[in-house]
């Protein structure tokens, strides 16, 4: 019974940040507006000290660090860009779906 109410408990979280997420992309105007916004909430969802948001560079295969938050002094990974394929992020992108690592910064 405790799992399946963790579980619930989960869902509604998720469902909760799903609400806030949409009424942060109807009000906001600026792109940078919107990811300040929405990137701590997805933090708190999945426990997170920290995180990035990578952004594909229009026209081109090659993601760029737009946004850092959280405890972390410096960015994840010693590149600021990645292209399609390439490590962590460009793997995460290739795939389509959001990526999450545990390591620690250090």
């Amino acid at each position: 019974m405790l799992e399946s109410e963790k579980e619930l408990s989960q869902r509604y979280e998720e469902l909760e940040l799903f609400n806030t997420l949409a009424t942060a992309v109807s009000s906001a105007f600026e792109l940078d507006d919107l990811l300040e916004s929405m990137l701590p909430d997805v933090m708190e969802l999945f426990g997170a000290e920290a995180g990035e948001v990578f952004l594909r560079e229009e026209g081109t295969s090659a993601y760029r660090l737009a946004l850092l938050k959280g405890d972390s002094p410096r960015p994840f990974w010693e590149l600021d860009h990645f292209h399609l394929g390439e490590g962590f992020v460009g793997g995460v992108a290739a795939g389509r779906q959001a990526g999450l690592d545990r390591q620690p910064v250090g």
